[in-house]
């Protein structure tokens, strides 16, 4: 997993002037203070900008960017990938995302109502008598389970909690 910040020398910055570099994550303090050139009246950074499937804001700290990513890290690649989509959806922050991330299933090429409504159908989440079966209506079937709010459609599937 790629992580990226942009920091900033803050003194510098608030004075008009960008003296900052890109840091893949995890970095640690001392190499932004040799890339920098920070000293004691000089040693507050500010991040500027960031690439990262997590959300970062300009005062946090390096301690907490660090454990989010080697937290992101453990996450599967198809959770990490659509993090900030599901946030808000499927889960309520990113702490919940964290938290509950084994309560998720990534369905692959499950993108419609209708191959959801198979899905659940074919899985025997939903039981249906046999003589019933050519009567059930498999777009509505999922238009129903994703209105009930858990689930999500991404790019190459949806996720289900």
């Amino acid at each position: 997993m790629e992580a990226q910040i942009y920091i900033a020398n803050l003194s510098k910055y608030v004075g008009g002037t960008i003296q900052g570099g890109w840091f893949d994550l995890p970095v640690d303090y001392s190499e932004i203070v040799g890339k920098l050139g920070l000293n004691e009246s000089e040693e507050e950074t500010i991040i500027l900008d960031s690439e990262a499937p997590f959300s970062v804001h300009q005062y946090d700290s390096l301690d907490h960017l660090n454990e989010l990513y080697e937290q992101y890290s453990d996450l599967p690649s198809e959770l990490r990938d659509h993090a900030k989509e599901l946030i808000g959806d499927l889960f309520s922050s990113e702490d919940d995302l964290l938290e509950n991330a084994d309560d998720v299933m990534f369905l692959p090429e499950v993108d419609t109502d209708e191959k959801l409504g198979s899905y659940w159908l074919d899985q025997g989440l939903i039981a249906v008598p046999k003589e019933l079966e050519n009567y059930i209506d498999e777009d509505a079937l999922g238009r129903d389970i994703r209105l009930d709010g858990q689930v999500i459609y991404v790019s190459d599937g949806c996720f289900m909690r």
